[in-house]
């Protein structure tokens, strides 16, 4: 079983996520429950899910996903063993740091921000290295959105072990529209084709699904504007007309892919969910810039639905594909994604004035914690066993 765990990225680093999606929002959900929790900061709460969680989901996909593209053997064993216990020293020491353990000396600060600023140059050195060696330029684009969320990641530190308060906002404001453009490349490559695989399995025409590439162009242009405008801090009117634009074009996008179609494949219909949680809080974004809404509306609508939306949505299927098994959800999968949209839903609700917010983030707290722990029930035998079919990996 440990073996098995080491045999692919997937495996291991989809864990990973799975457990740091869990201990965050636990923390805010036993605030909110009046249980103590001094050590639980807007700051750190943030950084371990932007920078946590989400590099451990992306290692997973990556690295399996790269090794594809380029022909090239993925990470296992030992090295994948030794990527993974950097990922959890560092959760580990910024947990001690935030639960008030310091003994003050400068080599601890030194130690814990060299570990947790390691991960994300290592995961880019690691997808570098099969995507230089085999010339593959499509993949060039990846390691400039990595070599930016490393630098991210320096930025959100303040050069320094605490994580400043006005900076890391920033910092992680620019992160999540990295994160935007990073789901919108990846979603371009997978969501029509898996849209068409599924339509085709059920003898519809897969031609009907489309996408034409002066959309996906656009997307792409939009998605990297985004991030200079947030960057930047440009003027609102300028922001809000770059979002309206991206989220406009994403809509139009799914309606080329023709998503309804497979209403009954979840492992489908996800995927375009996600899509649509990312226009949707981009359009919220443009309310919000308007001041006709609270930007804590946008925010969550793209880390709840759209970032964890489309993170459940990979690390159910991949896993399937990989170990050779069919790509039906286990019995009682699909709760993983209501519970998610659940949470999705209910977390944006509770910034509207009127409605009871406390008891929306209790729900929306639950639904997350529920969806991941649930993710880990259903998938372990997945991600523990050989795969079916005998293959290695």
């Amino acid at each position: 079983m440990k073996t098995m765990l080491l045999a692919s990225p997937f495996r291991l680093m989809f864990l990973a996520a799975a457990l740091a999606a869990l201990l965050p929002v636990t923390a805010w959900l036993l605030i909110y429950l009046g249980v103590p929790a001094g050590a639980v900061t807007p700051q750190w709460h943030a950084h371990e899910l932007l920078f946590g969680m989400v590099p451990a989901a992306a290692a997973g996909f990556l690295l399996t996903a790269v090794a594809n593209w380029t022909g090239t053997a993925p990470l296992h064993g030992k090295a994948l063993l030794l990527l993974f216990l950097l990922w959890l020293l560092a959760r580990i020491l910024l947990l001690v740091l935030a639960v008030g353990f310091n003994p003050g000396a400068d080599w601890f600060g030194a130690l814990v921000l060299l570990v947790d600023l390691a991960f994300l140059p290592c995961l880019l050195l690691l997808v570098a290295l099969p995507v230089i060696r085999t010339g593959n330029r499509r993949q060039w684009v990846l390691l400039l959105i990595l070599l930016l969320w490393s630098a991210l990641h320096f930025y959100a530190h303040a050069f320094g072990t605490a994580l400043w308060p006005l900076q890391h906002t920033h910092a992680s404001h620019i992160t999540l529209d990295m994160l935007l453009l990073l789901i919108v490349l990846i979603g371009s490559r997978i969501v029509p084709m898996f849209t068409r695989n599924a339509l085709q399995r059920s003898g519809i025409d897969g031609a009907v699904v489309r996408d034409p590439k002066p959309l996906l162009l656009a997307s792409m242009l939009l998605g990297a504007v985004l991030i200079l405008t947030t960057m930047l801090q440009l003027a609102p009117g300028w922001r809000a007309l770059v979002a309206a634009a991206l989220g406009l074009v994403l809509l139009l996008r799914l309606g080329y892919w023709q998503g309804w179609r497979a209403w009954r494949d979840p492992l489908v219909w996800m995927l375009h969910a996600g899509i649509l949680w990312l226009a949707l809080a981009l359009l919220l974004r443009v309310a919000a810039l308007y001041q006709l809404v609270p930007a804590s509306m946008a925010y969550h609508a793209l880390t709840v639905g759209g970032i964890g939306g489309m993170i459940l949505a990979i690390i159910t299927r991949v896993p399937l594909g990989h170990s050779g098994r069919a790509f039906v959800l286990p019995k009682g999968g699909a709760w993983i994604y209501w519970l998610l949209l659940l949470a999705a839903i209910t977390r944006v609700l509770a910034m509207l004035p009127g409605l009871p917010q406390r008891e929306l983030i209790l729900t929306a707290s639950v639904g997350w914690v529920g969806a991941f722990a649930l993710w880990i029930v259903l998938y372990w035998p997945v991600i523990s066993r050989p795969r079916v079919d005998g293959k290695p990996g």
